[in-house]
Protein backbone atom coordinates (compact mmCIF):
# COMPACT_ATOMS: atom_id res chain seq x y z
CA UNK A 1 0.00 0.00 0.00
CA UNK A 2 1.21 3.81 -0.86
CA UNK A 3 -0.05 6.00 1.39
CA UNK A 4 -0.51 9.89 1.45
CA UNK A 5 1.20 11.86 4.14
CA UNK A 6 -1.98 12.11 6.31
CA UNK A 7 -1.84 8.17 5.99
CA UNK A 8 -4.68 7.47 4.20
CA UNK A 9 -3.95 4.99 1.70
CA UNK A 10 -4.25 6.27 -2.23
CA UNK A 11 -2.53 2.87 -4.11
CA UNK A 12 -2.24 -0.47 -3.57
CA UNK A 13 0.48 -2.51 -5.10
CA UNK A 14 0.15 -6.16 -6.50
CA UNK A 15 3.35 -8.04 -7.47
CA UNK A 16 2.27 -11.36 -9.08
CA UNK A 17 3.54 -14.50 -11.08
CA UNK A 18 2.95 -16.84 -13.00
CA UNK A 19 4.11 -20.52 -11.60
CA UNK A 20 2.11 -22.63 -13.73
CA UNK A 21 5.43 -23.77 -15.62
CA UNK A 22 7.33 -24.28 -12.21
CA UNK A 23 3.85 -26.49 -11.43
CA UNK A 24 4.06 -28.63 -14.26
CA UNK A 25 8.23 -29.05 -13.86
CA UNK A 26 8.17 -29.99 -9.78
CA UNK A 27 4.92 -32.51 -11.07
CA UNK A 28 7.07 -33.89 -13.94
CA UNK A 29 10.17 -34.53 -11.92
CA UNK A 30 8.17 -36.17 -8.97
CA UNK A 31 6.41 -38.17 -11.67
CA UNK A 32 9.93 -39.42 -13.15
CA UNK A 33 11.24 -39.93 -9.28
CA UNK A 34 8.32 -42.46 -8.28
CA UNK A 35 7.25 -44.04 -11.71
CA UNK A 36 8.67 -46.25 -13.89
CA UNK A 37 8.84 -44.94 -17.49
CA UNK A 38 8.95 -47.75 -19.25
CA UNK A 39 6.15 -49.27 -18.23
CA UNK A 40 4.62 -46.40 -15.85
CA UNK A 41 4.32 -48.17 -12.68
CA UNK A 42 5.12 -47.33 -9.53
CA UNK A 43 8.77 -48.12 -8.38
CA UNK A 44 10.54 -49.34 -5.48
CA UNK A 45 10.82 -45.76 -3.97
CA UNK A 46 7.24 -45.10 -4.42
CA UNK A 47 6.22 -48.57 -2.64
CA UNK A 48 8.60 -47.92 0.41
CA UNK A 49 7.74 -44.61 0.96
CA UNK A 50 3.85 -45.59 0.68
CA UNK A 51 4.60 -49.12 2.90
CA UNK A 52 6.49 -47.10 5.67
CA UNK A 53 3.10 -44.56 5.93
CA UNK A 54 1.34 -47.74 5.97
CA UNK A 55 3.34 -48.62 8.86
CA UNK A 56 3.10 -45.60 10.98
CA UNK A 57 -0.48 -45.47 10.54
CA UNK A 58 -0.97 -49.03 11.90
CA UNK A 59 1.65 -48.06 14.95
CA UNK A 60 -0.46 -45.47 15.71
CA UNK A 61 -4.05 -47.34 15.24
CA UNK A 62 -2.55 -50.40 17.10
CA UNK A 63 -4.08 -52.12 13.73
CA UNK A 64 -1.91 -55.14 11.96
CA UNK A 65 -0.22 -55.02 8.69
CA UNK A 66 0.34 -57.86 6.96
CA UNK A 67 2.59 -57.59 3.69
CA UNK A 68 2.52 -60.17 0.79
CA UNK A 69 5.74 -60.98 -0.96
CA UNK A 70 6.04 -62.43 -4.58
CA UNK A 71 9.76 -62.57 -5.80
CA UNK A 72 9.67 -62.75 -10.22
CA UNK A 73 13.00 -63.55 -10.72
CA UNK A 74 12.47 -65.76 -13.62
CA UNK A 75 9.45 -65.57 -13.85
CA UNK A 76 9.40 -67.25 -17.22
CA UNK A 77 11.40 -70.31 -16.13
CA UNK A 78 12.42 -72.46 -19.00
CA UNK A 79 10.81 -73.28 -22.19
CA UNK A 80 9.77 -77.30 -21.85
Amino acid sequence: MLRNPDGSVYRYVKIASDITDRKHLDDQVWRLANYDAVTNLPNRRLFLDRLQHEIKKCHRSGESLALFFIDLDRFKGSQR
